[in-house]
């Protein structure tokens, strides 16, 4: 099928400025139906948009906002040192650190939108809950989140919330199995049920000495 170009007139002429939700701004004829095909195989209602933020097990966003301001990684790697003769140093080993990751929201509307991103935030922050950080780009799973903060200023409008969420990568350890320990006192525990305990009987007497 031949692309026939649509003659879609542009959205309104919105800035680009804190606390504005951002737009798609359409100002050049496209095809319509192939680029809708496309969202449909990808599993899209529309227009394909990237995603941001901190997203739950289920893949729904965690916090509702007007937009994700930014996104920032950071992973950091240890080289432990030992010293030898002469007094140098040589690197031994490098050891991954568990990753950060910082999202930040942006909320206006009125006080009821903004306390109820808050508390929202507040509630994740207090729980032990694994997420996900979804970039277009590359996704990070496993992180819970340990800091947040939030701020409002006048140079961004009085009326915008700014919020910034800290997450921390969390490793879990898989359980120990041990399938044919070589003695009994290393074999894992079993439970066999509640146990009854017994009373003690009379003291025995001691017997006349030999």
């Amino acid at each position: 099928m031949p692309l026939v170009p649509v003659d879609v007139p542009p959205f309104p002429n919105v800035p680009n400025l804190p606390g504005v939700p951002p737009l798609l701004r359409n100002n050049l004829g496209v095809a319509a139906a192939p680029i809708n095909a496309i969202a449909g195989l990808l599993g899209l209602g529309g227009l394909a948009v990237d995603q941001w933020g901190v997203f739950t097990a289920d893949g729904s966003p965690l916090f509702v906002a007007d937009s994700v301001l930014a996104v920032a990684f950071k992973q950091d790697y240890n080289t432990p040192d030992y010293p030898v003769e002469g007094g140098k140093f040589e690197t031994y080993n490098k050891v991954t650190v568990p990753y950060d990751a910082r999202v930040t929201y942006t909320q206006g509307g009125n006080s009821f939108e903004r306390g109820k991103l808050l508390a929202a935030v507040e509630a994740a922050a207090s729980s032990l809950d694994i997420y996900t950080v979804v970039t277009p780009d590359i996704t990070y799973k496993s992180a819970n989140i340990v800091h947040y903060g939030y701020e409002r200023s006048i140079k961004s409008g009085v009326t915008l919330l700014t919020v910034e969420v800290y997450l921390k990568q969390v490793r879990i350890a898989a359980a120990p199995a041990f399938s044919s320990p070589q003695s009994a006192s290393a074999a894992q525990k079993k439970d066999i049920g509640p146990l009854q305990g017994i009373s003690p009987g009379a003291p025995a007497i001691p017997g006349p000495p030999i």
